[in-house]
């Protein structure tokens, strides 16, 4: 599949009319993401939970996850490729019923998945965290994670 490239020609750098963003369905409750589908949106759309896996890491890939429901068994995760690719970066977590609000880090040198359980670590729907590669062994972690109850990190 050729890929068509934009590149920046002059001061004034490209234009993009009519950009589209793929957004996806997960299909199933196990998915294993493919370096080509970088820069689309995935849906955690199934209440028993849906598990993704991060492809092999490149610099630059992105990965959108958005909770279009909550969870209410089994976990929303993402995972890395390799027990040897971290998760690094901050999320806002928060609950919408006591408006509480706290700050959670993945460490960039153990924590390999973000795990959500419908409440205290997050995956109420409206959940909506990036994923960007910055090296080759990290993915940086930006977004916010709703829960309810006391909150606790979703990162291990």
């Amino acid at each position: 599949m050729a890929l068509e490239q934009l590149s920046k020609q002059g001061s004034a750098g490209c234009q993009v009319i009519g950009l589209h963003t793929t957004a996806t369905a997960s299909g199933a409750a196990t998915r294993t993401l493919l370096p080509e589908e970088s820069g689309g949106i995935f849906f955690w759309d199934a209440a028993d939970g849906v598990a993704y896996t991060l492809p092999a890491p490149v610099v630059g890939m992105q990965f959108r996850f958005i909770c279009t429901v909550t969870i209410t068994s089994n976990a929303a995760s993402v995972t890395t490729d390799a027990a040897t690719t971290f998760l690094q970066g901050m999320i806002w977590q928060g609950t919408a019923a006591s408006a509480t609000m706290e700050v959670q880090s993945a460490d960039g040198s153990s924590d390999v998945t973000m795990s959500m359980n419908g409440t205290t670590t997050g995956g109420v729907e409206s959940t909506d965290v990036t994923f960007t590669c910055i090296t080759a062994t990290q993915w940086q972690v930006t977004g916010g994670v709703m829960g309810s109850g006391t909150l606790a990190t979703p990162f291990a």
